[in-house]
């Protein structure tokens, strides 16, 4: 299973078409975390993409099964990993009830931030 930080809430599906669900640059650092991910993804691999909702606070969970991974422009025409898969299940809780909970805890620093890395292996 792997975890991705949306933190900053990009609309995937919008940028890349249905099923995208998360995206890395082509360069710099995301580009070292998508070296990572091409050797370890593989199809139905379970992957739960954490989003804010700035207003609420709350954080929704999208749970998918990758499927393919494709080198596209995003809508600043800059060239990006985008992640594609099945969406298959969502929850949102607050900030406090994900830290809590076994799997969501793992998206989280020990002050209650979204830890740093954009993808990262469950553990």
């Amino acid at each position: 299973m792997y975890l991705f930080n949306n933190c900053r809430n990009r609309q995937h599906a919008t940028l890349y078409g249905k099923g995208a669900f998360y995206d890395l640059g082509t360069t710099g650092s995301q580009a070292k975390v998508a070296q990572r991910l091409a050797n370890s993804l593989v199809a139905r691999e379970i992957c739960i993409v954490a989003s804010l909702d700035k207003t609420t606070g709350d954080i929704t969970f999208d749970w998918f099964k990758f499927s393919d991974e494709l080198e596209l422009l995003d809508d600043k025409r800059v060239l990006c990993h985008a992640y594609f898969g099945k969406h298959f299940d969502t929850a949102t809780l607050s900030r406090n009830e994900a830290r809590q909970h076994p799997v969501y805890r793992q998206f989280f620093n020990v002050n209650g931030h979204f830890k740093r890395p954009p993808a990262w292996q469950a553990q």
